[in-house]
């Protein structure tokens, strides 16, 4: 596994685990590194890059926890 790889997906569990215990999208976020864009008003909260990068992690490491886990153990 590539350093790349193995940080996105150390970013994926943090940002799923965080999900997990209820944190916001916005409070990712600001956990992250992005507090500016975090405390931008919901309008342009909606189209900022930040948020589109927390919504892929979150959708992504749900994916793994739901069925692609598996595809971990198989990685080289």
């Amino acid at each position: 596994m590539t350093a790349q790889r193995r940080d996105r997906l150390e970013r994926m569990l943090r940002a799923l685990d965080m999900r997990l215990a209820g944190a916001s999208h916005r409070e990712i976020a600001a956990a992250f590194g992005h507090d500016k864009a975090a405390r931008l008003p919901a309008t342009q909260w909606k189209v900022c890059s930040a948020r589109s990068a927390v919504v892929r992690l979150v959708r992504d490491a749900e994916r793994k926890m739901n069925r692609d886990y598996l595809k971990l153990l198989r990685i080289r």
